[in-house]
């Protein structure tokens, strides 16, 4: 990831409690995004972030307003919660 606010600065993501689940969760997803925001806004702004989620949104093919405002609910939720969940609790996200 470059970074918009810290010109030439650069982070890995870290992708090591990744796994592949038996069918897709918009929920899990959201959940995962929501989680890893606060670390993204410390190199892109709020305006970039909402780029990235458009984007993720539109390759998955969620185009209907009404499924995005919807899964963005969701993602700020996460932002704000997730770091208060267990590993446990997050985990048993569905």
């Amino acid at each position: 990831m470059i970074s918009t606010i810290k010109e030439g600065r650069a982070a890995i993501l870290d992708f090591q409690h990744a796994k592949y689940m038996d069918m897709p969760s918009t929920e899990v997803l959201m959940a995962e995004a929501g989680r890893l925001s606060p670390t993204f806004r410390k190199y892109v702004d709020e305006v970039t972030i909402k780029h990235w989620l458009e984007a993720v949104l539109a390759s998955i093919g969620i185009y209907s307003e009404n499924e995005k405002q919807s899964l963005y609910k969701r993602f700020y939720h996460y932002m704000n919660v997730s770091y208060s969940l267990s590993r446990k609790e997050r985990k048993s996200i569905k």
